[in-house]
């Protein structure tokens, strides 16, 4: 086969290739456009919370810790036997460091966790 006859045959798949990562590139702007629409919303909230006269960066601190909390609670949903036992025993070891005892919580069963943490 020469460089031609390949050429040829690739020709398809490569304008179908190209064609694709257009669309890619062009959601990629969408999507950026999204985000930068919701950065600026969440900045003007902050900013609103400021100006009722609340400090911005523990309000942050406390919405990051609630998403990782909430991260952490669904961690042992998805495991099969096996794995939430190895789960219960890493947690159980580990609790006392920060989010052990929270991850101890949630490996012996109890769904208030969160709730115990004040949020």
């Amino acid at each position: 086969m020469t460089n031609n006859d390949i050429a040829t045959e690739a020709a398809p798949f490569l304008q179908r290739i190209e064609e694709i990562d257009d669309e890619l590139d062009s959601e990629k702007g969408a999507y950026m456009a999204t985000c930068r629409t919701l950065r600026s919303k969440r900045k003007d909230i902050f900013g609103d919370a400021k100006d009722a006269g609340i400090a911005v960066k523990p309000l942050m601190a406390v919405v990051k810790r609630r998403r990782l909390e909430s991260k952490i609670a669904g961690l042992p949903t998805d495991f099969d036997i096996d794995e939430s036992a190895q789960y219960q025993a890493l947690a159980t070891a580990f609790a006392g460091t920060p989010f052990g005892d929270f991850a101890a919580e949630r490996a012996a069963g109890n769904g208030d966790a969160v709730d115990q943490l004040g949020f």
